[in-house]
């Protein structure tokens, strides 16, 4: 059976508290059965209030640090989350990175890119230097680099269906 469960930038540590370098060398990718039924369902909500119970904490300075840049759609500074957390640079670099498993200034990028994704799905007429600027992009070329970066397409390549919904960008390529 397979699920998928969304977590914190944390969550992933709290639960199994290994570093993220080390939790990429055990990764598996297998095939699961099409539909699960609602015995499977009640399986997996256990499996997570179990592992929840013993969950260990993550540095708590991290999880603000990430929940902060996510909600200033990354909209903020490496060095105002070190001043704002009165930690020192190389400390704050290697926690983050230990336990969301990007470095923050990566984070930073691909939440900038989720939120200009974000603005193209609300609003498809809207320029790419317009959502360059909302999405604290230096300008056009730098929201389209990262999202060559990140997206391996352009913007203009992107399409949503009526619904708001991305369309597959990979199947494009």
């Amino acid at each position: 059976m397979q699920f998928l469960a969304e977590c914190t930038a944390d969550g992933l540590y709290q639960f199994l508290q290994e570093d993220i370098g080390t939790l990429r060398n055990k990764v598996r990718i297998c095939a699961g059965p099409a539909q699960t039924t609602s015995d499977d369902t009640s399986t997996f909500v256990a499996l997570l209030d179990a592992f929840q119970s013993v969950a260990g904490r993550s540095d708590p300075t991290v999880a603000a640090a990430a929940k902060r840049i996510e909600t200033a759609n990354g909209d903020v500074l490496v060095l105002d989350l070190i001043a704002e957390f009165a930690t020192t640079d190389r400390q704050f670099h290697r926690q983050f990175t230990k336990i969301v498993g990007l470095p923050p200034r990566s984070f930073i990028s691909i939440r900038r890119v989720l939120y200009a994704l974000q603005l193209m799905s609300a609003d498809p007429g809207q320029s790419v230097a317009d959502i360059a600027a909302a999405s604290n992009f230096y300008d056009q070329a730098h929201l389209t680099r990262a999202f060559k970066q990140y997206l391996r397409s352009t913007p203009a390549r992107v399409e949503f269906d009526s619904d708001g919904t991305l369309r597959s960008i990979v199947a494009q390529s």
